[in-house]
């Protein structure tokens, strides 16, 4: 069985500025904060709404866990709201 990955969208962001947090039990954290973000592809379209940052974490064994919390403006459309 092959598995073909489709791209989804190209993602465009500007960084508004990065906080290094520094050492915490879990490993060194770094804040960084989005001013703007964009989406754009075939299938997916949007644009960031509000505050957006990354809260990524370098354990010690290496490992970078990324956590991203962003709300997105789509073109969403659906009639299977009525009346909304």
């Amino acid at each position: 069985m092959t598995i073909e990955a489709i791209p989804l969208a190209t993602a465009e962001l500007r960084v508004a500025g990065v906080h290094n947090v520094g050492a915490t039990p879990r490993g060194l954290r770094i804040i960084a904060e989005a001013s703007e973000a964009r989406f754009q592809g075939e299938r997916f379209n949007a644009k960031q709404v509000g505050a957006a940052a990354d809260w990524s974490v370098t354990r010690p064994d290496g490992v970078t866990e990324v956590d991203v919390r962003i709300t997105l403006q789509t073109a969403f459309v659906s009639d299977a709201l009525p009346g909304w």
